[in-house]
């Protein structure tokens, strides 16, 4: 079997950005090596909302969060949508006691509801714990479930699916029930 080797250099593609690769070598007594990038990083958002409340501002009416709905139909919240999403949760999460020493655990499957209430905690610098969906669902005697929620302590728990998850809200004994 032979393979063709193509020359892609002419070919056209569109220039992506990158800086030109530039590295310092600091050579230390040790025969150590510290590598620093010769460019120097651009300022950083602190976190996620930071990015969000950006793109509201510059793009306000793209598509960002898109799930199927309960009836085959996709759901689509733009980017301003979820921004007032995210501030009012983060409110409401305030006014109901949650705060740096009061979490949130989160039992549910990713979500549209899951990603606005994380985000929205993060905004009102709350901790998020999501647990994961399977240490709810297995049945039995919770005990992942409760050893998950014990770490966390949380001053609330997000169940999007009440039904889905009924079993661990009645029979582990560890969830606050709000």
């Amino acid at each position: 079997m032979t393979s063709k080797i193509v020359d892609t250099t002419a070919a056209p593609f569109r220039e992506v950005g990158f800086c030109k690769p530039s590295v310092d070598i600091e050579r230390r007594s040790d025969d150590t090596l510290i590598l620093r990038s010769g460019e120097p990083l651009p300022p950083v958002k602190a976190c996620t909302t930071d990015w969000l409340a950006h793109w509201a501002a510059v793009r306000p009416n793209s598509p960002m969060l898109v799930q199927r709905g309960k009836q085959g139909k996709w759901v689509s919240w733009s980017v301003g949508e979820v921004w007032d999403a995210v501030r009012a949760i983060a409110t409401g999460l305030l006014r109901h006691g949650v705060g740096t020493t009061a979490p949130v655990a989160i039992l549910s499957e990713n979500s549209i509801a899951q990603a606005l209430l994380t985000w929205g905690a993060l905004y009102a610098g709350v901790p998020v714990a999501p647990v994961s969906p399977a240490y709810s669902l297995m049945g039995g005697s919770y005990h992942r479930l409760c050893s998950a929620v014990s770490l966390v302590n949380p001053h609330l728990v997000f169940v999007e699916d009440a039904a889905r998850f009924a079993g661990a809200s009645r029979h582990s004994g560890c969830l606050p029930i709000v």
